[in-house]
């Protein structure tokens, strides 16, 4: 499982939201995508980018956009069931630098 603590913002909302966060992690460790990718401390650094902070440089749109159409050799994601999928953008989402908005380089976190 992937050792990632929910915002603070969403530990506090709990319901529908933690629900989301905690769904979207399971996702991402079910899908495999540590293989290509590093969150945090877990994952591998090739051939996929960090996404530890993934969602300080990409909007949700961004994000759904290359889940659904990516570059190869990434898999689309296009095929989970609807709220897997809502569930793995909003996690993605949620992983941002403390205090930093969308577009902002993430280094220094």
């Amino acid at each position: 499982m992937l050792a990632i603590a929910p915002p603070a913002s969403v530990q506090r909302a709990r319901g529908a939201a933690l629900a989301e966060f905690e769904l979207g992690r399971t996702v991402v460790t079910e899908s495999g995508c540590l293989a290509c990718h590093r969150i945090g401390g877990q994952g591998h650094h090739e051939p996929g980018p960090n996404l530890t902070h993934v969602g300080s440089l990409l909007p949700r749109q961004i994000i759904e956009r290359v889940l659904n159409r990516p570059e190869s050799p990434m898999p689309s994601f296009s095929h989970l069931p609807r709220a897997r999928f809502r569930a793995l953008v909003g996690f993605l989402t949620l992983l941002q630098c403390p205090g930093r908005r969308h577009g902002l380089r993430p280094q220094g976190c």
